[in-house]
């Protein structure tokens, strides 16, 4: 069965509207398709433009997962990064939205029983991420954990979630970690026999519409 074509006159819009005159559907001479209503159901195959979503909506989302063999090391009580290639590179859609961090780790911290700490850094601008308020000496972190010592394969993890305000313009995150008197291990454990482990870290950053 041929096509059924449906053209306005040269140089019109072509506009399909109910007759009570609200919802419709036009198509202007620029050829983008202008929706005035809401859509009810089906399935969107494009590119929407400029849209507003409903509060709660998921609009943006960037995410990595580092996982290989060689082990890193972090120790030390003045936080660092963690690991370079864990940055993250985002540009919100718009600063009234929100953004939603998630870390998640496993780390081998090796007959210890003193302290992990971390946080989300942004880079770009030199900062904690929506960083919690300073108390005396106390340090302001977004996780903190002690683990509990048994043996040199002792393993852990660092699970934990950041709510920010989006901010303007692309910037760069990571996550930095710092220990007091031990050397957490992650990617990959030292012992190498079958109780031992390889296991990735994933960071991830949703931008939620407000």
């Amino acid at each position: 069965m041929a096509d059924r074509t449906i053209k306005p006159d040269s140089g019109n819009d072509l506009v399909l509207q109910n007759n009570g005159g609200g919802t419709k559907i036009e198509i202007p001479n620029s050829g983008d398709i202008e929706i005035t209503g809401s859509i009810g159901s089906g399935t969107f195959n494009g590119i929407i433009g400029t849209a507003t979503f409903p509060a709660g909506s998921v609009v943006g989302h960037t995410a990595v997962q580092m996982q290989q063999t060689t082990q890193v090391t972090k120790s030390g009580t003045t936080l660092t990064e963690l690991d370079t290639d864990l940055r993250l590179t985002y540009e919100a859609e718009s600063s009234s939205n929100k953004l939603l961090f998630q870390v998640y780790a496993w780390f081998c911290s090796p007959n210890s029983n003193h302290l992990s700490w971390s946080y989300i850094y942004n880079v770009t601008d030199s900062a904690i991420v929506n960083s919690p308020p300073s108390s005396g000496s106390r340090k302001t972190v977004h996780w903190a954990k002690r683990v509990t010592p048994n043996d040199a394969n002792d393993y852990n993890d660092m699970n934990y979630l950041v709510f920010a305000d989006a901010p303007s313009g692309s910037k760069t995150y990571s996550i930095y970690y710092g220990t007091e008197g031990k050397a957490d291990q992650f990617y990959a454990s030292t012992l190498s026999t079958s109780a031992g482990v390889t296991a990735p870290v994933s960071f991830s950053i949703l931008e939620i519409q407000q």
